[in-house]
């Protein structure tokens, strides 16, 4: 009696990864299958090969060897490296017999920690690329065959031709295995934004984008497709637009109308984006966040100190939301209120809590309760976010936004830490006006500058998340340079957040099964290269006192971060239970050396350094269980998502916030607004 699945393995020299691939077929609730191997050519002879060619005859040509000798009613092509969990035939099978219309049924799959997302099968989307991975299960009689002249893309050439022949597929939205990533076989991948760098205009690409390019070009001519339009701005148009912003923000810190002039044209932008390409507006808010810290690389209204107005900032996100709730209104478009909120009662209570912040803090007739309040504004945006998650288009934006915006803040961060540590400091006025960066010298007379930049903070987020996920070449390179932005910050709050968010992301991959071992030693030679980056950078003389200066609590910021808790427990000891509202200050000796010199060291302030005793000053004794309640909330509905990565950095965020603000800040909110959009994402657009 035949098998109801036959399955079919090609395999070029990776025997060890086949036996995991054969151990997790052993594991399957289903059990009505055969198994063929097909040794194409390796080096080591396969164990229990079926089928051996000689040479290495290419995967197209062992599949459909592999398929000639199957008897099956079903087919699936697994590949080496592939384990599936216990019921992926069981359920792949089920799907595929209760539609009966559909020729196939394919699910989403893990390359790694890494999810892959596929989407609802759409044959004109899947002429623009492809979203069906090879691990298919197909009817035997609708299996056209692979074509052996392919050497790449041989999955999308496959589905397409059988597109092409009326036939559909159903998808199913679970991710039914994981991949092994390798440096060579048929498992290899690369981020899409590096085949969209402008190759062409540069003169040059690296192999695997030439391969890649050259492959892509042979199925869109095979089956007549056309080159798909870009949707948003492309990765060098980003670079060009962030080095134009910079260098007019350098000349406007000295003009205030210049800089009036300019803040009014990007906020008339913003509201055009808002209307008409919502994904792109939140995309160029997202890169302003990434290279503006404090958002102020212009200001309405500054006088001629560049102090006070209203920040660049503050006008893109306004300008934005009243340009996309004027295009959702003409466009009559429906927001899901009422289902994001399902999910999501832990905002209520923050809403509730601003609400009374705001009240509590006129009632008690606070000073500052508007630049106080201002930040959580940001919020605002997670609306508009959550109502374009659904669109790969916004993922897309996102993507390349964040991409850009982190390349130019690790560049940025280490050309500013040699040129100041080389005596080079006449961007210090700019940088420090714009609100772009704090520049301090460590030690007097050594030369060795802390390069303190607040959107280091996604350098961190980037750390520990990559780590969660199987090191590869690429993400090496991530790592390693993002630890020498977190090493030349010298923040010790990212520190001690890169150290729990990395013991996290350990957790998890150990959890995972990934290899703890290999993990650790590969994330180990990461950081090993990003302190070796800074050394480089390191005049030779402040080497001994690189760390040094910052490995003690006796340094002035260190001190003065003491003298502002003692203030802070008598503040929430005026008022324990209802707190002071917004606007509402402390006064304490700082022995930071400009306030000393301005006004003998005594401060006043309504921004505090410990983030989590602002929310009991602030909001009374239900302010700090309120935003835990926010974080282990969003925590556990990101492990329901599959979205692990996301988890060590939140963690991170909010062990850093115990002493720098920023879950409280637009740095840390807009985090938070994109860990919320990924959960409402569609399987398309996901990436754990």
């Amino acid at each position: 009696m035949s098998p109801k699945i036959s399955v079919i393995i090609p395999a070029f020299n990776h025997g060890d990864e086949l036996e995991k691939g054969l151990a997790s077929l052993k594991k399957q609730t289903f059990q009505d299958f055969e198994i063929i191997i097909v040794d194409d050519g390796s080096v080591t002879p396969i164990k229990n090969a079926n089928i051996r060619f000689e040479h290495n005859l290419g995967a197209p040509k062992a599949r459909n060897a592999g398929f000639d000798q199957s008897k099956g009613e079903y087919v699936i092509f697994l590949d080496a490296d592939a384990e599936l969990v216990p019921n992926a035939l069981e359920t792949m099978l089920a799907e595929l017999e209760s539609h009966p219309k559909a020729s196939f049924a394919y699910p989403s799959f893990f390359w790694g920690l890494k999810r892959f997302p596929s989407r609802e099968f759409d044959a004109e989307a899947l002429k623009q690329e492809n979203y069906i991975h090879t691990s298919a299960l197909i009817r035997r009689e609708a299996f056209p065959r692979f074509d052996e002249s392919l050497k790449k893309f041989q999955d999308w050439d496959l589905f397409l031709t059988m597109s092409e022949q009326g036939k559909t597929g159903h998808f199913i939205n679970k991710s039914l295995y994981t991949i092994a990533p390798r440096k060579s076989g048929m498992s290899q991948w690369l981020p899409s934004f590096v085949y969209d760098l402008p190759w062409n205009q540069i003169g040059w690409a690296p192999k695997s984008v030439k391969k890649f390019q050259t492959a892509r070009e042979i199925i869109r001519k095979k089956h007549g497709l056309s080159i798909p339009a870009k949707a948003g701005i492309q990765t060098y148009h980003w670079l060009a637009i962030i080095a134009t912003a910079e260098l007019a923000s350098f000349f406007a810190v000295h003009d205030p109308i210049m800089s009036s002039i300019i803040c009014v044209l990007i906020g008339l932008c913003l509201v055009w984006l808002g209307y008409q390409k919502p994904e792109l507006g939140i995309a160029t808010i997202f890169i302003e966040h990434l290279i503006g810290s404090k958002g102020r690389l212009f200001v309405l209204g500054a006088d001629v100190s560049m102090d006070g107005g209203v920040s660049v900032r503050i006008l893109m996100v306004a300008g934005f939301v009243l340009g996309w709730l004027g295009g959702i209104w003409i466009r009559k478009e429906k927001p899901d209120w009422k289902t994001w909120l399902q999910t999501r009662t832990a905002w209520i209570f923050v809403a509730v809590i601003l609400a009374y912040g705001l009240f509590r803090g006129l009632i008690l007739k606070q000073p500052f309760i508007v630049p106080d309040a201002n930040s959580w504004g940001i919020l605002i945006l997670c609306a508009p976010a959550l109502h374009l998650a659904k669109q790969k288009a916004f993922w897309s934006e996102i993507q390349t936004a964040a991409t850009v915006g982190l390349i130019w803040l690790f560049v940025q961060t280490l050309v500013l830490y040699a040129l100041f540590s080389h005596g080079v400091d006449s961007l210090y006025y700019w940088l420090r006006k714009s609100g772009i960066g704090e520049i301090t010298e460590l030690k007097e007379g050594v030369g060795v500058y802390r390069i303190f930049i607040q959107s280091q903070i996604y350098a961190v987020m980037l750390a520990v998340a990559a780590a969660s996920k199987r090191i590869t070449s690429n993400t090496f390179i991530w790592i390693a340079i993002a630890f020498a932005v977190i090493l030349v910050s010298f923040s010790r709050s990212f520190w001690i957040g890169t150290a729990l968010g990395i013991f996290i992301s350990l957790v998890i991959v150990f959890r995972r099964k990934i290899g703890i071992l290999g993990q650790s030693v590969k994330l180990s030679g990461a950081i090993a290269v990003g302190i070796l980056i800074v050394v480089m950078l390191t005049p030779w003389a402040g080497l001994l006192d690189i760390f040094s200066a910052r490995a003690t609590a006796s340094d002035p910021a260190s001190s003065s971060r003491w003298e502002l808790l003692e203030a802070l427990k008598g503040k929430i000891g005026e008022q324990p239970i209802l707190g002071h509202g917004f606007g509402a200050t402390v006064t304490y000796q700082s022995k930071d050396p400009r306030i000393v010199q301005a006004t003998g060291g005594t401060y006043t302030t309504y921004a505090f350094e410990w983030g989590w005793l602002d929310f009991w000053v602030k909001f009374g004794i239900l302010g700090i269980p309120i935003m835990l309640w926010v974080i282990f909330s969003l925590a556990y509905r990101l492990h329901r998502s599959g979205l692990y990565s996301w988890i060590p950095a939140l963690a991170a965020l909010a062990a850093i916030h115990i002493f720098t603000p920023y879950l409280n800040h637009p740095l840390g909110l807009v985090l938070l607004i994109l860990m919320e959009a990924q959960i409402e994402t569609p399987p398309f657009g996901k990436a754990g």
